[in-house]
């Protein structure tokens, strides 16, 4: 790649990143009266588990950008609230795998049928044609994202 294509993209993920945390983001920032009360991060980790099924310990800390100590709290409080559980890989000592509980499973789809209705809410005044496009371009960056 050449420099100036970097410095583009670096610049535009940067702009992406704040413009969806201060108009899309805040979607998933309201929460209504569903218990238990999780905190943003913690709705964030049930999103990676559900939609990964089972993952690894330490990638999901990746997919969150949290450290070990703050994604163990954070697992350790998921697991109070009978969300999530963690078990040792069989084969590998070194890995422990994370899922959903089926209590897990209805907070999280609960939660997301909320988001869904916030989303078509925030997007109400865009033409669909132009939803439709992003969504494309979201999908192929996506595909970029994952040949890296």
């Amino acid at each position: 790649m050449k420099k100036e294509t970097g410095k583009l993209l670096n610049q535009l993920f940067f702009e992406y990143i704040t413009s969806y945390h201060q108009k899309v983001g805040i979607v998933f920032n309201h929460d209504d009266d569903t218990m238990p009360k999780c905190n943003k991060n913690q709705r964030k980790a049930l999103f990676v588990i559900k939609r990964q099924k089972r993952i690894i310990q330490i990638d999901l800390g990746k997919s969150l950008d949290l450290s070990k100590g703050a994604l163990t709290i954070l697992l350790d409080s998921l697991e109070k609230f009978d969300l999530v559980k963690r078990e040792n890989d069989l084969k590998d000592r070194r890995k422990t795998w994370v899922q959903l509980t089926e209590k897990g499973e209805q907070y999280i789809d609960s939660k997301l049928r909320l988001y869904e209705l916030g989303i078509v809410e925030i997007f109400k005044e865009i033409d669909e044609k132009e939803i439709i496009k992003a969504t494309e371009n979201l999908k192929e960056l996506i595909k970029l994202m994952d040949k890296l």
